[in-house]
């Protein structure tokens, strides 16, 4: 009996030496194993523990690759599912608190995915991670056609290439001629659609300020609803969503009330051609995919009690008056302090031309023309 109860204490104390050996070994695999899966990059692990409940937790993570990326993180667990380790063990794993500085220079922000050598038949050789969430992860990114910078929490379906819920405060971001700053924002799949806000959204010349609504991802797409914001002294009302996927594709609508026209021409930079004033309501409809928009339609309707028309384009004058067979005086003296009481507007892109057409009614009678911004970046790629 004696000798049985030694063995047994041998063997015990020869377990919980091996349990607290673990952590030293595992954190020598793992840093062997971000090496692999971070070709080029150098890496560090100060601490590794492990505990019964089938969680292994890394402490002071650090990645980096110079002048490419680098990585700092506080804590990382992988959880696994003791009662499934016959098939992997269904592992979770958790980043907290920590920092991912992407640096690109003259690259695309894609071309990150160059710097990691993903195992073949899934996330590593031994299991494959079906599930992440992460707390307070800072992101910075410096590439040739993506700026961003921002704190993220939230929680990925790896296996559904979905997000399940992401909570987001972005300080700015720019991508083509699309930039926006002071963003934050909370949704999921499965909840009620959380709050989003943003100071300022740009594309191009013009700006939307001070947004507010609702937003939700659902499967594959993010969508907002309800969104209220401050557009060329009035209000926006809209809707919209865009694929979280390579494709990017995305769709909007939009209500407006109470529209500045002589600032609207100002932002989109169409005062050279035309000046205008007065009040404007109506919808405009979008869709695109990348940074080009691919369909856009918008129609607007004049506010009481009408406003001012001077049309200041010389060419756009000239080529009226050889149209209409007319002398050059005459059209510039009709389309000069024009007043009207009724307008209409409708703008539409034409391949990669933005049209702009104005109808307008007063007591001098009708006026028509059509404004056309060539190479539109509406629809730059």
């Amino acid at each position: 009996m004696k000798i049985i109860l030694g063995v047994l204490i041998v063997v015990l104390i020869s377990a919980v030496a091996v349990f607290f050996a673990a952590g030293p070994l595992l954190a020598r695999y793992a840093v062997k194993e971000l090496g692999a899966f971070f070709p080029g990059s150098t890496s560090s692990i100060e601490k590794c523990s492990l505990d019964l409940a089938g969680r292994v937790s890394f402490s002071g993570v650090k990645i980096g690759r110079s002048g490419c990326y680098e990585v700092s993180l506080r804590a990382v667990t992988i959880a696994f599912d003791l009662s499934r380790l016959s098939v992997g063990g269904d592992p979770r794993v958790h980043l907290e608190r920590g920092r991912v500085e992407i640096d690109l220079p003259g690259k695309e922000a894609a071309r990150a995915r160059d710097y990691v050598k993903m195992a073949s038949g899934g996330s590593g050789k031994f299991f494959v991670v079906r599930e992440a969430d992460f707390t307070g992860i800072n992101v910075k990114i410096a590439a040739a056609d993506l700026s961003l910078e921002g704190t993220f929490s939230g929680s990925l379906d790896l296996e559904g290439k979905q997000v399940n819920y992401l909570s987001a405060s972005l300080d700015s971001m720019r991508r083509g001629d699309l930039a926006l700053r002071d963003l934050t924002m909370s949704a999921g799949q499965l909840l009620p659609p959380g709050d989003i806000s943003i100071g300022e959204v740009a594309y191009g010349d013009f700006k939307v300020k001070d947004i507010r609504g609702k937003a939700r991802f659902k499967e594959r797409s993010f969508l907002v609803e309800g969104i209220s914001a401050a557009l060329f002294g009035g209000r926006l009302e809209a809707d919209g969503g865009i694929g979280i996927d390579a494709t990017m594709n995305y769709f909007g609508n939009f209500a407006f009330n109470g529209l500045d026209i002589a600032e609207f021409v100002n932002e989109g930079k169409m005062s050279e051609r035309f000046t205008m004033s007065g009040k404007a309501a109506g919808k405009l409809a979008f869709t695109g995919s990348g940074p080009a928009i691919g369909y856009l339609r918008g129609d607007l309707a004049t506010l009481a009690p009408g406003g001012q028309l001077t049309i200041t384009d010389k060419k756009f004058l000239a080529d009226m008056a050889a149209r209409t067979h007319q002398p050059y005086a005459v059209i510039e003296g009709s389309l000069e302090k024009y007043g009207y009481k009724i307008g209409k507007m409708r703008a539409a892109l034409n391949g990669a031309d933005l049209e702009v057409t104005i109808a307008l009614e007063g007591d001098t009678g009708k006026r028509e023309l059509c404004v056309v911004m060539h190479d539109s970046f509406l629809r730059k790629e």
